[in-house]
Formats: C-alpha cells, structure tokens, sequence
C-alpha cells in the first residue's frame, strides 16, 4: 500500500446499473499505487457498514453491486457454482506446527475478487485472440483429476 508498482492493467467502462461493458476494454501495462489495502474480512466490514461514507467504501459497494449481476448473468448462461468448503489451519509461528483447524468463511469480499478477475482473465483471452496471437499465447492445462 501507497507503493507505486508495475502492472498489467484493463480498464473496463461499465454501467453500474446492468453491469454492461459500454466500451472496448483497454489492456495495458500501468503503474499502480493502492490506497489501502485490506484483508477480505476488513474489506467484508467495510461493506457491512454501509454507513461510511470514505473513497474506499463507496467503491467496494459499487463492485459489490456490479459483480453481483456479473454473477448472476455467468450463472443464467450455466456456470457452475462449486461450493466445496475450504480448511484453513492455524500454525504456530515458531515450530511450525498446526494449533487449530476450522472452517474457511468465504465472504462476499472474496466473491467481488473472483468476479474482477474472471472478468479480466476473459477479457485478455479474447484480446489475445482478436489481435491474432492465440498460436503464440500460453496455455496452462491442469493434470487430468485423478
């Protein structure tokens, strides 16, 4: 936070109210310097509490509210919605061993994160494949489950 740092960017002109892409998308290499930064559950209380009225809160409700529909339209078109729960443990710092184990909470923060990248992981994809370098981009395939 508050450090400037290099990027690969895309920059989406949208209405808020249907969650539209109004313009082309533009990828490009940027600078970045973060105003804050949060944790999901800090991020989480910052949208509970709507009454705040700062730069951060505002723009953490408008995302919530744009990728709530950017949700919704992924699920309507038939996405899937893997709801496995996650373990999380907690480790002692000095001998490395596991103290406690429980439940990771997946928040609405966590949701805002994932709808944002899967919105930019798309639009990159399509870029690389409209401006014809689909032969020369990089894959990543997974191993087959076992």
């Amino acid at each position: 936070c508050g450090v400037d740092r290099y990027a690969f960017s895309v920059l989406w002109r949208m209405n808020v109210e249907t969650a539209e892409v109004v313009s082309e998308p533009q990828v490009f290499k940027s600078v970045i310097h973060s105003k804050a930064a949060l944790t999901y559950a800090e991020a989480q209380a910052k949208i509970d509490a709507k009454c705040q009225d700062d730069e951060i809160t505002r723009s953490l409700l408008i995302l919530q509210k744009v990728t709530r529909q950017l949700r919704q339209k992924r699920v309507d078109l038939g996405a899937l919605t893997l709801a496995s729960p996650e373990v999380k443990f907690e480790i002692d710092t000095e001998t490395h061993d596991p103290l406690d184990v429980g439940m990771y909470v997946t928040r609405e923060s966590n949701k805002i994160i994932e709808e944002m990248m899967l919105l930019a992981n798309e639009t990159v994809a399509t870029c690389i494949y409209e401006k014809g370098f689909s032969r020369s981009a990089l894959l990543r395939r997974h191993p087959v489950p076992t």
